[in-house]
């Protein structure tokens, strides 16, 4: 099995629209820790969990640079958000080289009615299906993935199609990781349904994200990893950098 538990963090006021206009917002934050979980019931099926148990978003007060005047209060919203089980089956396995399908589910667990948008869910249950490459680069301590998965989501939110790629090395104790990803509407949902502030759960949301992970072994089998994700090309998004701090075991 392997077992993460994750903290992210992102801090931003520069709100990109879902025409991709810039728009400037009172400062919002996420803070976000959470447990992700693999564990294998056969050598070809793998059981999957990621679940952030704790959610913390805050929207700063606004308040005039000369008169004093506060025309907003700032506000905060914190709680479970919403999760995801599902399953991985391996399809097929060429030396290194494994092709693989998994299926998960959106549980709708998060709130979505928060006054100021600042939600932990979406109140919809949706499915991904997702096909997945990856292959080691044995001798050399290093891999390669990538994968495509469909998003379908309900209530009139767009589906979502996302694109992944991953590549990493260790040295020893030390480890690298260097991520691309793309999520990119399909524009098949209701265009009154926005989704909370600053792009949170929102609906028609595109990006395209870069970003590195660097890790080390702190004790026996404990991997600590600090990470950093940074959006281009966005869309009913939040242009800030996403930070996360993760300590995992296998």
């Amino acid at each position: 099995g392997f077992y993460k538990l994750g903290s992210q963090m992102l801090r931003g006021n520069d709100y990109y629209d879902r025409d991709g206009n810039s728009v400037l917002i009172p400062t919002q934050s996420e803070y976000t820790l959470s447990l992700y979980a693999e564990f294998g019931v056969r050598d070809d099926l793998t059981l999957v969990a990621y679940v952030p148990f704790y959610q913390r978003i805050t929207l700063n007060r606004q308040i005039g640079r000369d008169s004093g005047f506060v025309y907003f209060g700032g506000d905060a919203a914190q709680g479970i958000a919403d999760s995801e089980v599902g399953a991985r089956y391996r399809l097929w396995q060429n030396g290194s080289g494994v092709v693989s399908a998994a299926l998960s589910f959106g549980l709708p667990v998060g709130d979505d009615s928060h006054p100021n948008g600042l939600y932990t869910g979406d109140g919809e249950f949706n499915q991904r299906l997702s096909l997945l490459f990856g292959r080691s680069l044995y001798p050399w301590p290093g891999y390669f993935s990538m994968g495509v998965a469909y998003n379908i989501r309900h209530s009139g939110y767009d589906d979502v199609l996302r694109f992944s790629a991953e590549a990493g090395r260790r040295w020893q104790r030390l480890s690298v990781t260097l991520r691309v990803e793309a999520l990119e509407s399909v524009d098949n949902g209701d265009a009154s349904v926005h989704g909370g502030a600053g792009g949170l759960y929102g609906n028609d949301r595109r990006y395209v994200g870069a970003g590195v992970e660097l890790g080390t072994d702190v004790a026996g089998d404990l991997h600590l990893s600090l990470g950093l994700l940074r959006g281009f090309r966005l869309h009913n998004a939040i242009d800030a950098p996403t930070i996360s701090v993760g300590l995992s075991t296998r």
